[in-house]
């Protein structure tokens, strides 16, 4: 990349102790380490960090949360739950996985776009 270009793609990442108030689009993957109160829109991946906290609900392609959600989850390929993350709110994906020794308070929904098309 020459010295004057900008980078078009990325990360968008929300920095540890900083606190959105508000709703966020983005075409870009993001990286959640701080506090975000309202919606998360994006096409592509999010990560919620260990110190993150989302109180919103989230459409997005994929997820992966070690942190707080509170809040619907809906994503088109798969949500990922590990360590001691918290979501209390309802999901919808096409694939889950879940380690032990998280907190899930909610309903799963799971559909595969492939077998909703079959009769």
């Amino acid at each position: 990349m020459a010295k004057n270009e900008i980078q078009t793609t990325g990360v968008n990442t929300i920095c540890d102790e900083t606190v959105i108030n508000g709703d966020i689009i983005a075409k870009n993957d993001l990286r959640i380490d701080g506090h975000i109160n309202g919606n998360l829109v994006t096409t592509g991946r999010v990560v919620v960090g260990t110190t993150g906290i989302i109180t919103g609900d989230i459409r997005c392609s994929n997820i992966e949360i070690l942190g707080t959600v509170h809040g619907d989850i809906e994503a088109t390929d798969i949500i990922t739950i590990k360590g001691d993350a918290k979501v209390d709110g309802n999901v919808t994906t096409k694939r889950l996985s879940v380690e032990p020794g998280i907190f899930f308070n909610g309903t799963c929904k799971m559909s595969n776009s492939d077998s909703n098309n079959k009769e």
